[in-house]
């Protein structure tokens, strides 16, 4: 019979994972992101609106100030 190993179990490592705000994920997909890639293009077009909507209410506080 051949000999067993004994071996260490591994610890249980949690998946990590890191949150971003439209901003940094835009800057992300624009660094990292594959320029031919259909997808990115989507990606960023989401962001993009995103972020329109998000400026809007605040021009119209600022104007009606």
């Amino acid at each position: 019979m051949p000999s067993k190993r004994q071996t260490k179990k591994k610890r249980y490592a949690s998946p990590s994972f890191k949150v971003l705000d439209a901003e940094s994920a835009k800057v992300e997909l624009e660094t990292r992101g594959q320029p031919q890639d259909p997808n990115v293009h989507r990606i960023l077009r989401s962001i993009n609106e995103k972020l329109e909507t998000i400026k809007k209410p605040k021009a119209k506080l600022e104007n009606s100030a």
